[in-house]
């Protein structure tokens, strides 16, 4: 669930879903957005023989991402920079499984081994590792996604709301 853009690592999508389809034959990859690398991935996936297990939706309006994500095991988030990661705030309030690259903002919501996996920058080995991992360990599979179900609740609308209340009753009490 991306811009198929360059900074967001989409490029490399493809390339590690071709390294779990040949443990995990039956995986399919549910590509959500759309950019320049369109074209380059789905080159991609033609060379690498993936091309039939890879369904491209396009970008779809903000309303519809929730079922599109209840669609979805384990979302990618491959960003070469990141700020803060509302994708994967969002997968995870959909009972996704984050697995991020560990940059910028990402490791602050995809708490490595707690809520998500966080793979190195750049690496299609190591992001197909981490996939792997989960599809081999279901127990594990699980745990992450509880946990991201807990930790997501910190970005809740309700918390922020309680949080900018109690700041502005200590500024009263103060001023």
């Amino acid at each position: 669930v991306s811009r198929l853009e360059s900074i967001k690592g989409m490029d490399l999508v493809v390339p590690a879903f071709a390294e779990v389809l040949k443990r995990f034959p039956e995986v399919r990859l549910l590509v959500v957005g759309d950019g320049s690398l369109r074209a380059t991935m789905e080159q991609q996936a033609a060379d690498l023989g993936c091309a039939d297990h890879i369904t491209w939706v396009g970008r779809q309006p903000q309303e519809e991402l929730a079922q599109w994500y209840g669609q979805m095991d384990i979302v990618l988030m491959p960003s070469r920079s990141e700020g803060f990661g509302l994708t994967a705030i969002e997968a995870m309030a959909n009972g996704c499984v984050m697995v991020a690259s560990n940059v910028g903002g990402l490791p602050e919501v995809v708490r490595d081994g707690v809520c998500g996996l966080l793979h190195r920058s750049e690496d299609v080995h190591d992001m197909a590792a981490k996939v792997c991992m989960l599809l081999d360990d279901a127990a594990l599979y699980e745990k992450l996604r509880t946990q991201s179900l807990i930790e997501v609740e910190k970005y809740s609308f309700e918390r922020y709301a309680d949080l900018v209340c109690n700041l502005y009753e200590r500024l009263k009490v103060k001023g």
